[in-house]
């Protein structure tokens, strides 16, 4: 009941793109991740949504939910701020994520490389 309200008050801070990053420090601080990533998950379907939004929600999925950040990359690449993306996959190596964001950065000798470099953690047999 108590993250209800907060999730309606934080819907209004998460649009200012200046107050986004002090939010989600705050969450993660507290440790409320999952509630982080539930109000950035609905914070997405604004109207007055920006590149931060995106951008915050694939870093949460690449700390707390991994199985969610391929499908956030391949339905947004477009709206996220890729190189910072990049910088938190390989922080947290999920090298076949950073070789997908090289790839929709047109950075091709760079994903070529990071498959070298990480061959058993992005080759899959299926």
């Amino acid at each position: 009941e108590e993250f209800k309200l907060v999730q309606r008050c934080a819907m209004h801070i998460i649009v200012y793109t200046d107050q986004l990053m002090e939010l989600v420090m705050h969450y993660e601080y507290l440790g409320h991740f999952e509630q982080l990533i539930d109000v950035l998950e609905a914070g997405i379907s604004l109207q007055r949504t920006h590149q931060g939004i995106f951008t915050q929600l694939g870093i949460c999925y690449c700390k707390y939910k991994e199985d969610k950040l391929m499908q956030h990359i391949k339905d947004y690449w477009s709206r996220l701020n890729i190189p910072k993306l990049l910088q938190a996959c390989r922080q947290h190596q999920k090298w076949l994520e950073v070789v997908h964001l090289y790839s929709y950065y047109s950075q091709h000798d760079n994903a070529i490389d990071t498959l070298m470099d990480h061959s058993a953690e992005c080759w899959s047999h299926d």
